[in-house]
């Protein structure tokens, strides 16, 4: 996240967004881990691939983060 120069703001923010990023990631491993059957881990895979703007907003939510107020 630091290496993100040519992104406003990295300078400052790059822990804070570190931080959420690793928080996302285990987030997401614990519903994966938690889904029963290959077919259901396989759904949260192409989930995360085609609704990654709607998976993190949800992450988001529960978090308390900014962003997870969107609907």
């Amino acid at each position: 996240m630091r290496g993100l120069t040519h992104v406003e703001g990295c300078g400052e923010h790059w822990v804070e967004w570190a931080e959420e990023a690793v928080g996302f990631v285990r987030w997401w491993r614990k519903k994966h881990d938690a889904a029963v059957g290959s077919t259901a881990r396989e759904q949260l895979v192409r989930e995360a691939r085609s609704k990654f703007g709607s998976l993190y907003r949800d992450y988001a939510r529960e978090a308390g983060l900014a962003g997870g107020e969107n609907r």
